[in-house]
């Protein structure tokens, strides 16, 4: 609950000095065309492709789904989970305990043997998720409420009168085009992926908080030889926008960069 402790005064109640985004979550999801027919027998050879690199420990096959699932080393819930459906594939690692250059790897991996064996043409869609936790010296509610939301906490409790499990914020950015209204493709002046970003207490320890960047990419892409490595940069992109932009924000006393 959201409540003063005995030894309250002994925290800041802030990120602690130094602390990094430690990933708790990474995923890509593509919906694609034309739609593929998940026949089991396709399934099963789809399945044993991923054996070859993959240690897939179950795997369904239903004829609206398949997923593969392969347990990773580290916490007993750290996993890797293939989905597919007939016009869609999504790929995301709970609670990794390697680097990013590992999960972009395994990812990669995956998305050149799904586009060889089932010769998909078109992505219309790519949405990539960035999942992490920062630790919090004191309460990451008392965090949020306080310093970045200018609320006193305790207004939070008196107003609802029941104790708080969880405080957050969410954002929704759309894509962007800086300067004047004339059309301008330069890479600085344009921003063709919208953004979605939480950042809230994590339910189940209050000392860190939880963060989430989910980007959509919505321009259709050709499936050729070179998607893997232009959807792992897009994984790549979003990960930047959460370690640079969201925590920069969220650190105490940031400055806010004065209008060009």
């Amino acid at each position: 609950m959201l409540a003063m402790s005995e030894n309250e005064e002994e925290h800041t109640d802030l990120p602690l000095p130094g602390s990094k985004i430690q990933p708790r979550g990474f995923a890509l999801a593509l919906r694609f065309h034309p739609e593929i027919k998940l026949e089991r027998k396709r399934g099963h050879s789809f399945a044993a492709s991923l054996s070859e690199y993959l240690n897939i420990d179950r795997n369904e096959l239903e004829s609206h789904s398949w997923s593969f699932v392969e347990p990773l080393p580290g916490d007993p819930e750290s996993r890797l989970v293939i989905g597919v459906t007939p016009n869609s594939l999504r790929l995301e690692i709970h609670l990794p305990s390697r680097a990013q250059e590992w999960v972009e790897h395994r990812f990669q991996t995956v998305l050149d043997t799904f586009g060889t064996q089932f010769q998909t043409q078109l992505v219309l869609n790519c949405q990539a998720t960035v999942r992490g936790t920062m630790p919090i010296d004191g309460d990451a509610r008392t965090f949020l409420a306080g310093h970045i939301m200018q609320m006193p906490p305790e207004r939070v409790v008196q107003s609802f009168r029941r104790p708080v499990h969880l405080i957050g914020l969410r954002f929704f950015f759309p894509p962007f085009r800086s300067g004047s209204n004339e059309p301008d493709e330069s890479a600085e002046n344009r921003i063709d992926w919208s953004a979605s970003v939480r950042a809230e207490s994590l339910l189940e320890d209050p000392t860190q908080l939880f963060l989430e960047a989910e980007t959509d990419w919505f321009e259709p892409t050709s499936w050729n030889e070179a998607l893997s490595r232009t959807v792992i940069d897009r994984l790549a992109t979003t990960r930047r926008f959460l370690e640079e932009n969201v925590r920069d924000f969220l650190q105490p006393g940031a400055d806010v960069p004065d209008e060009p």
